[in-house]
């Protein structure tokens, strides 16, 4: 079935070419229904090979890019959430997710990670199946999406922000996609995110006490993190806090030895520069001076 999504990405690549609006529909269509097929064939019986595709199916529906014309929106949303039913016709996914993430944490505790390919599985494949798990509105998404936000681990290069995760990230957009009455965002144009995690962090904590009740979106039922309830529950909203100052870049790169020789090769080069610039100056100062020490003195024996 990877032939499905190679076709179907072409498709996005090539429809906005086509020029002819009923050419660029039919082949809309034809991919819809292709994935409308897998979906119904999962549902029935669980091919793991078939899993794989039905899950990037879901993730690959919800791109912001490449969308089909305008009066196929609906249909695409009908079989986005077919792909998304089929997968949770399979009770155990949203734990297997679970145990996936916890696995690579552990294979990324004990790798060397100052090795690039180490740091790039690692967030990588939690990146997919967190981005899976905020498309799935079950319960158990939630818990695990909102533990998650306190997964703030970060790798830091000397040369470039942020190279890998956290990943809360990708937990938090996952909570904001299914979650229809949760915090509002924040309007900090600096700060908004970090403050976005804490108000939902605060959220959550009063979801795991028993304290509030959420509603998927486009469902009217409420829901707590063992499942359905009958009464909703909705204590004033805590706001989310300004993050704390951040460590100094130094102290962000000592935690992972090749990126602390990094910074002490950056931080030597650096200091090399310094001296040749004040070196420089120097002798600019020298040569300047001896200038108009000369050009006085020459005046006097005109």
């Amino acid at each position: 079935m990877d032939g499905v999504l190679i076709s179907f990405m072409c498709v996005l690549m090539t429809c906005p070419l086509l020029g002819d609006g009923e050419v660029e529909l039919d082949a809309w269509n034809g991919k819809l229904d292709e994935w409308e097929e897998l979906a119904d064939r999962y549902a029935k019986s669980a091919n793991p090979k078939d899993g794989e595709t039905v899950e990037r199916g879901i993730r690959t529906l919800r791109e912001p890019w490449g969308g089909p014309p305008q009066e196929l929106i609906e249909r695409l949303d009908q079989v986005h959430q077919k792909l998304v039913l089929a997968l949770l016709s399979d009770s155990d996914v949203i734990d297997s997710y679970e145990e996936e993430i916890s696995n690579a944490r552990a294979q990324w505790r004990g790798s060397d990670q100052a090795l690039w390919e180490s740091r790039n599985a690692y967030f990588n494949r939690c990146k997919t199946v967190i981005s899976t798990l905020g498309n799935l509105p079950d319960p158990k998404s939630i818990r695990v999406l909102g533990e998650l936000l306190n997964d703030t681990e970060a790798i830091w290069m000397p040369d470039s922000d942020e190279m890998f995760g956290p990943n809360s990230r990708p937990a938090l957009l996952g909570l904001k996609n299914l979650v229809a009455d949760g915090p509002e965002d924040s309007d900090d144009v600096i700060y908004g995110s970090s403050i976005d995690r804490t108000a939902w962090m605060n959220w959550f904590q009063q979801v795991k006490q028993g304290k509030r009740t959420f509603r998927f979106k486009g469902k009217m039922q409420a829901f707590n993190l063992r499942g359905p309830v009958a009464k909703e529950l909705h204590p004033p909203f805590e706001k989310g806090d300004f993050p704390v100052p951040r460590k100094s870049l130094d102290e962000r790169l000592s935690t992972f030895p090749s990126s602390r020789v990094l910074s002490e090769k950056a931080n030597a080069d650096q200091r090399s520069l310094w001296v040749m610039i004040a070196s420089g100056l120097g002798g600019l100062a020298l040569g300047l001076g001896a200038f108009l020490f000369i050009g006085r003195h020459w005046r006097k024996f005109r």
